[in-house]
């Protein structure tokens, strides 16, 4: 038996996610899970990250719980970042966005940039295309900021991305 944290999250994730399908209604859940994952281990994620990412949509889609996590043996660090990505519905989209940007959880951060792209292949809308685009925008611009240890850069005085940034773009 696998007691690596990914190995165990892993399972975790499918059993908290049986009997649920993406949009199509035919598509396991668990598959747009793994598909996360799969991204975050590309990306080189550790352990943890890959442990965050099958555990991203758990919270707030199933009834596995923080305490259900620590038992099993996840990492704090894991549980932290999933907990960032858990998004509270009583608020904009681009508000949990902003508040993983904020908090500085690299976790958390590279989950979520794992989890846009994985959306983003999974044959979304326009108005989809356009909420992923936003939200990578800012996901990526804090990490090289991070990387190169800037505190704000502000892309829009170079005329990048002014698309994203239109006051006329609608969220979902």
């Amino acid at each position: 038996m696998f007691s690596r944290p990914s190995y165990i999250a892993r399972n975790l994730a499918e059993k908290a996610h049986e009997g649920q399908f993406r949009r199509d209604g035919e598509t396991r859940y668990f598959n747009h899970v793994e598909w996360v994952a799969i991204i975050t281990a590309r990306r080189g994620g550790t352990d943890e990250e890959i442990a965050a990412a099958y555990l991203h949509d758990t919270l707030e889609q199933t009834t596995l719980t923080v305490e259900d996590m620590r038992k099993a043996g996840i990492p704090e660090t894991a549980i932290e970042a999933v907990k960032l990505l858990t998004l509270d519905k009583s608020q904009t989209y681009m508000w949990n966005i902003d508040r993983i940007v904020s908090s500085g959880n690299e976790i958390a951060r590279n989950v979520k940039i794992a989890d846009n792209l994985a959306n983003l292949s999974d044959d979304p809308t326009d108005a989809q295309i356009l909420k992923y685009a936003k939200s990578l925008k800012k996901l990526m611009i804090s990490k090289i900021g991070k990387k190169l240890h800037i505190e704000t850069i502000n892309w829009e005085t170079l005329g990048l991305f002014d698309r994203l940034d239109s006051d006329t773009m609608e969220e979902e």
